[in-house]
């Protein structure tokens, strides 16, 4: 329940946004899915998944916060945040 109200109170390495910036100018943000030697694979908050060679960025910054949204909760009814919770502990078992 904590994470879905407050995603950036504790964010694991591999869920933080990163924002890349092409030598063209191209803004891509998404969680690193997959690095290289040569190549950085970003996934964005829609599951799709892009490639980018090196050679072709001129930056790669994490912005220190969760690729979920803020303010998720208030755009869920009760019930449906309730449901999401039970959801939730049946894949992962008991909160903490």
């Amino acid at each position: 329940m904590t994470q879905i109200i407050d995603p950036n109170r504790r964010v694991l390495p591999n869920y933080l946004n990163y924002t890349l910036v092409t030598k063209t100018g191209r803004i891509l943000s998404g969680i690193i899915a997959e690095e290289t030697q040569t190549s950085v694979t970003l996934r964005r908050a829609q599951g799709v998944a892009e490639t980018v060679l090196r050679s072709s960025i001129a930056s790669l910054t994490s912005s220190g916060r969760s690729l979920m949204p803020d303010g998720l909760e208030e755009e869920i009814d009760p019930q449906k945040m309730a449901h999401l919770i039970r959801f939730i502990q049946s894949i992962s078992g008991p909160a903490e």
